[in-house]
This record gives structure tokens, sequence and C-alpha cells, in this order.
């Protein structure tokens, strides 16, 4: 029996059978493998178009979002310009109002010491005028 298993691997055509069905074998499991590896690829490949285009849809929405928000601060600025102004006409608006208080304060005061100044001269005329008419009075009653 050795000796038949002896002769028969001495058969080159034996020899080349095997190495045929060995390299069959062999590439058989490399195409399985060059198969496996292309399926991945393919998969890869479509989980990266699906990214793609889910990061496509995000930034766009976030485009969107961002175009309402930058209206929004575009309408808020345009309102706070708007009172920024108006606080600015109302400050000076106040400021006229306070000089006018001032001048009429100025000119209360003028007035209030004028009269002032007249009431004591007016009381000093009555004042002399009473101490005329008693001496008018005695003089008449002494004489009378």
């Amino acid at each position: 029996m050795s000796g038949e298993i002896k002769g028969t691997i001495d058969n080159p055509a034996v020899i080349a059978g095997i190495f045929g069905v060995l390299g069959t074998f062999v590439t058989g499991y490399l195409g399985f493998l060059v198969a496996k590896n292309q399926n991945k690829k393919e998969k890869s490949i479509t989980d990266r178009k699906q990214l793609s285009d889910d990061e496509q849809k995000f930034r766009d929405d976030l485009y969107e979002r961002m175009v309402v928000l930058e209206e929004t601060v575009d309408k808020y600025m345009k309102l706070v310009d708007r009172y920024h102004q108006r606080s600015i006409s109302l400050e000076e608006e106040v400021l006229q109002w306070k000089n006018k208080y001032v001048e009429l304060d100025k000119e209360w005061r003028v007035k209030y010491t004028e009269l002032e100044i007249e009431n004591k001269h007016l009381q000093n005329k009555v004042f002399a005028l009473e101490g005329h008419l008693r001496k008018m009075q005695e003089k008449e009653f002494e004489e009378a």
C-alpha cells in the first residue's frame, strides 16, 4: 500500500491534479474574500452617501434656521434703533423742559423779589401816611 501511494505521488498527473484542486480552493477562498470586501465597500459607499444626504439635509435645515434668525435679529435691531432714537428724542425733550423750568424759576424769583421790594416800599408809605394822619388828627384834636 505504501508503494501504491508512493507511486501515485510520483505520478506527475496526480500531483498536477492535487495542485489544481488546491489552486481552485485557494482561488475560491480569495474570490470569497474579495467579494466580501467588495460588499463592505459598497455598503460603506452607501452608508457614506446616506450620511452625505443626511448632512446636506442638516445643513439645509441649519441654513433655513439661520436665515430666519437673521431676519428676527434684523427686526429686533430695527426696534432697538427705533427705541434708541425715541429715547434720545425724549431726553432732548426733558432737557428742554428742564431749561424752561430754570427760566421760569428765575423769572418767578425776580418777580417775587420785585414784589417784596414793592411791598416793603408800600408798607413804608403806609407807615409814613399813618404817622402823618396821626399828626393831623392830633393837630385837629388840639385845635378843637
